[in-house]
């Protein structure tokens, strides 16, 4: 089985970057424009950064976090062209991984969310 490497990205409003938050590799930091950018970027600086406790083949997984504001919409009714005003609603959100296989794993990313659910 691969090793597997985590970088967690949050996006920089104000520097209008792309940065590492977290990673599972210490020491590890960079940034760059684009989530494209910042993709390529690492691939150059891991093995170089790793040196000789690279492994020959590795998998590279990034989890990325961008805050945006939400702001009132205004909807269009279907009848007499009158608009009403709505909200958008806050919904916690998660992304996970399908890959994971564990339901214990599932049940504690489920429960950290604040989500009652459970497998």
């Amino acid at each position: 089985m691969q090793p597997t490497f985590y970088v967690w990205a949050k996006w920089d409003d104000e520097a209008k970057v792309w940065y590492t938050a977290e990673t599972s590799i210490r020491g590890l930091l960079t940034e760059a424009e684009t989530m494209e950018g910042f993709r390529e970027r690492l691939k150059l600086v891991i093995p170089d950064f790793l040196e000789d406790q690279m492994p020959a083949r590795a998998v590279l997984h990034i989890i990325a976090e961008c805050d945006d504001e939400l702001s009132p919409v205004v909807a269009k009714s279907g009848k007499g062209g009158r608009s009403r005003r709505t909200h958008l609603e806050a919904v916690p959100r998660i992304l996970v991984d399908r890959k994971i296989r564990s339901r214990h794993l599932a049940n504690r990313i489920l429960k950290e969310a604040g989500i009652g659910k459970k497998f």
